[in-house]
């Protein structure tokens, strides 16, 4: 699954690895030749999470990088949403999975770029939380701000699919009693209890289903009733019955 959830869960767990390692490894192999010793792998690093979390075609638009100001150029020719690091623009831009990029010197230059990182958190205030490779030789977090980082683009990371709505509940199967014989003040059993879930369902009756016809399930049968033309007697027949299964189909 692509996005900056899925770069920042790959950057996040090489926190702590030293050097050599597999990035510099995977960056070679996967370019096809040998850069030789143990050489600065910030970008690599980079890289790597991009692949390995299906965002290389949006943090890596021309392939994956191992020098830092090819790879600021392409955030900025191609992606096409580069910042210079300012206070103002880290404060609005510089969200989670923003690649930033730093010059030691202080400048906001895209050529005198030493190193690069992703933006894990905006702390507001001109300020990020960044995981980089190759930071004193490890892959670590740091803190970082306006004073050391030249600038930054935002991947144009696809939008998340919305979750799908959650379904309603399935509707439990019901069975309308076919009224012969007729139910009444004192009838029991297994149809009445299926009567009563059945108004349950078309009628909010809100009766208890406990098979037994007493006065609440006669009252909630000629309101039934009434809706539906037939006499109000406190008894359920076959022409109640009729009625009720049409409900029962259209709910």
């Amino acid at each position: 699954m692509s996005g900056a959830k899925a770069l920042l869960d790959v950057a996040r767990s090489g926190i702590g690895t030293g050097e050599p390692n597999k990035y510099q490894i995977w960056y070679e192999a996967k370019v096809g030749y040998n850069l030789g010793g143990n050489w600065p792998w910030c970008d690599a690093f980079v890289s790597y999470c991009a692949y390995h979390s299906d965002n290389e075609a949006y943090v890596c638009p021309k392939g994956p990088r191992a020098y830092t100001v090819y790879h600021a150029q392409d955030g900025r020719d191609v992606v096409g949403t580069w910042h210079a690091g300012t206070v103002e623009n880290i404060k609005e831009y510089a969200k989670p999975g923003a690649i930033i990029f730093f010059d030691w010197s202080g400048s906001n230059n895209i050529s005198a770029i030493d190193h690069v990182g992703i933006v894990e958190k905006n702390l507001g205030d001109g300020r990020v939380v960044a995981i980089e490779g190759n930071s004193n030789d490890v892959c670590a977090r740091r803190v970082r701000g306006a004073s050391v980082l030249a600038g930054f683009f935002m991947p144009k990371y696809p939008a998340a699919k919305p979750k799908p709505a959650p379904k309603p509940p399935a509707k439990s199967t019901l069975i309308v009693p076919d009224g012969s014989p007729q139910l009444h003040l004192g009838s029991t059993g297994r149809d009445v209890y299926n009567l009563q879930k059945c108004l349950n369902r078309v009628a909010n009756s809100k009766l208890e289903t406990d098979g037994i016809y007493g006065k609440l399930t006669a009252r909630q049968v000629d309101l039934f009733k009434g809706k539906h033309g037939l006499t109000k007697d406190g008894r359920y027949g076959t022409q109640t019955a009729a009625k009720l299964k049409t409900a029962v189909k259209a709910s």
